[in-house]
């Protein structure tokens, strides 16, 4: 495995005096795609925000070797990108204009817009096939589009690390077949370190290079998708009754319900 790009030492997270994750220690390799997948209610979410901040916690974060509450929050947004889970976009706002607010992290009253910021929209419209839409109102666009103008946004703000939660959240397969791929894409052609919440199992396998399996707050399983899958697992963390079999597309495992 990759050296960590991400990690979590005791790291403790709640709402209230329950907590929700509860010494958790995690590992997100470096330039591969980890799906964070578990029953509902088990901190999925909760733990995708901590590891970028959104959240207090107890406990340690480090992203590249470096504590993340000592790295200052504009250097932050230029190392790791936070998509949540069915964001908003402000009502009139086009594609170009939205994917363009994805280089705020590099505005300041001493710097404007420049040549550089120019082209990192262009290269995030083109790399998400979106560059004859950028004229385009955003709610005028299909529901995979309209996915994939946020993950260009998050591409344009030009990050080495990006965190997606749930980004087939209201997708069909097809589409949600589609943003996959591109979230592939951006691993394999950019070297991009991907954390995705998934709710569906066997996309998480298909797509994921690293599974982080999560129950009872804490870390069931985490490891490849062939290391970790297995019907003892999925009874224990999902109470589903499954057979695991070679998927005979990718080889890797696939998941049948009985």
């Amino acid at each position: 495995m990759s050296p960590a790009r991400l990690t979590a030492r005791s790291l403790t997270v709640g709402y209230g005096q329950e907590p929700v994750l509860s010494d958790l220690d995690l590992d997100v390799p470096s330039g591969a795609v980890t799906a964070l997948i578990g029953p509902n209610g088990c901190g999925k979410s909760t733990l995708l925000k901590s590891l970028c901040g959104l959240l207090p916690y107890e406990g340690t974060v480090e992203l590249e070797g470096k504590n993340l509450g000592g790295i200052r929050r504009t250097d932050r947004a230029r190392r790791l990108t936070m998509l949540p889970q069915a964001p908003v976009a402000p009502e009139g706002l086009t594609v170009a204009g939205l994917v363009a607010r994805g280089r705020h992290p590099y505005q300041s009253w001493m710097s404007r817009w420049s040549a550089q910021d120019e082209q990192e929209v262009r290269r995030a419209l083109q790399a998400t096939g979106l560059s004859h839409l950028g004229t385009r109102p955003i709610a005028a666009l299909s529901g995979g589009q309209r996915q994939r103008v946020w993950i260009a946004m998050a591409l344009a703000q030009d990050t080495p690390t990006l965190l997606l939660d749930e980004p087939t959240t209201y997708l069909d397969l097809a589409y949600s077949i589609e943003v996959l791929g591109l979230v592939r894409r951006l691993q394999t052609e950019r070297g991009k370190t991907v954390v995705m919440v998934l709710h569906d199992l066997n996309l998480a396998i298909r797509f994921a290079d690293h599974l982080v399996v999560l129950g009872d707050g804490a870390v069931a399983a985490q490891g490849s998708p062939a290391e970790v899958v297995s019907s003892e697992l999925l009874d224990d963390v999902f109470g589903l009754d499954a057979m695991v079999v070679p998927d005979p597309v990718t080889d890797g495992p696939l998941i049948v319900p009985r």
